[in-house]
């Protein structure tokens, strides 16, 4: 183990060595939380005691510092939101005046998104009254300013703080940034399906897809496709060529060209793939395990399985079947239909050794029909996908068959 000085370093008993530095990696995040649960527990303590007389500068210090450390976190995740966010100019470890930090966030969120600024907003006067007491982390740590003036004493024009007001006010300044936590959280996937322009989130082009005329409109009624254009660039301020942006990568999303009418294909899996593929599930129907080993049950079980596989590998393009697998993924994991794409582009590199290979391919196609919920998350996916026709089909062909399986 290593040891830094006889002081600070690990030893027995081990369950209560704190880990720094490198090892669990700590960042702003970590020492943010570390300085306002002991703000909080300091609070408790002096409350109990009735020690608020010096308790007050470890409790208001902890409290200054963890805002100063959360802020400064939050301004590093807008990188994480939007990874064209400028944070060029933020010098992290030379700025600790908390309006400064304050105001830089604040004008750098608003740049990420819109969001972000309506829910500052809510921050406002609790971080004003943090920075006007206590700018620079110097208040509450030392009882005289190092500024040169006859009389440099602090907070002579304060004179009280009660410890339980402060609790209250700090509970709810956490609570407000914990909001903005999940906020950058929320964002940050939003972001990361590639559905915006340089002023346009995905949640405005979402708005935007449901006022757009229908696709084949553009031709036929062009003064009234203008009039809406215009309309919309007004609303949103964005440029004619920022507005063609937006229509392309409407027109060109699976979850949102149903809104100008369109119904994009699937990349392979056509309609009688997926009525093959459902096919080869209810031929699996009855074949799950038992709690009590059955030779002929098992057998019988192992030959249906066989059954399935054989009738996949006939009538599914192995192409068409990893097609598949990547709209159960959708639906499995995703709420934006955007992942069907990126599941794709990595799967169907396997097309080729699955070709090959046919052992692998039929232990890849048993091993997505073998899913339980194979079912839910297909149709979830296909419902993201906005795939009506094959839905239609579907449920024509199978759906009292795969009504329990949902």
């Amino acid at each position: 183990m290593m040891q830094f000085n006889n002081t600070f370093r690990g030893c027995e008993p081990t369950e209560y060595n704190a880990c720094v530095g490198k090892n669990g990696d700590p960042s702003y995040a970590e020492y943010a939380n570390g300085f306002c649960d002991a703000a909080l527990h300091l609070i408790d303590a002096a409350i109990e005691r009735k020690a608020m007389d010096e308790q007050i500068y470890p409790i208001c210090f902890n409290m200054r510092h963890a805002i100063e450390l959360r802020l400064k976190q939050y301004v590093f995740a807008l990188k994480s939101i939007r990874g064209d966010a400028n944070l060029d100019d933020f010098h992290d470890t030379r700025l600790h005046d908390l309006s400064e930090i304050w105001h830089y966030y604040k004008e750098k969120a608003g740049k990420v998104d819109r969001r972000l600024t309506k829910k500052l907003k809510e921050l406002d006067p609790i971080i004003d009254d943090f920075s006007e007491i206590d700018p620079t982390g110097q208040t509450f740590r030392y009882p005289y300013s190092s500024q040169k003036k006859e009389n440099n004493k602090h907070l002579v024009d304060v004179g009280i703080i009660n410890i339980v007001h402060l609790r209250e006010v700090f509970t709810r300044l956490s609570q407000l940034l914990q909001d903005i936590h999940c906020l950058n959280d929320f964002l940050a996937e939003e972001y990361g399906t590639g559905t915006y322009t340089t002023n346009l989130s995905r949640a405005d082009i979402e708005v935007i897809a449901t006022r757009l005329p229908q696709h084949t409109l553009w031709r036929k009624n062009t003064a009234l496709c203008l009039e809406i254009k215009a309309r919309i660039k007004a609303d949103y301020k964005i440029s004619s060529n920022e507005f063609g942006q937006a229509k392309t990568l409407i027109e060109s999303n699976y979850g949102l060209a149903a809104e100008v009418g369109k119904e994009l294909p699937l990349k392979d899996a056509k309609r009688c793939d997926w009525l093959a593929v459902y096919q080869a599930y209810i031929l699996m129907e009855g074949s799950g395990h038992s709690n009590v080993f059955d030779v002929a049950c098992h057998t019988a079980m192992l030959q249906k399985e066989c059954e399935a596989v054989v009738y996949c590998v006939e009538h599914i393009p192995i192409e068409a079947f990893i097609d598949i697998m990547c709209v159960y993924e959708c639906g499995r994991h995703g709420k934006y239909s955007d992942y069907y794409g990126v599941f794709y582009s990595s799967q169907i590199k396997l097309a080729h050794k699955h070709r090959s290979e046919a052992s692998q391919r039929r232990e890849y196609i048993a091993g997505v029909l073998c899913k339980t919920n194979f079912v839910r998350y297909t149709l979830k996916g296909l419902k993201m996908l906005k795939q009506h026709s094959i839905l239609d089909a579907l449920d024509q062909a199978y759906s009292g068959k795969l009504d329990a399986q949902q």
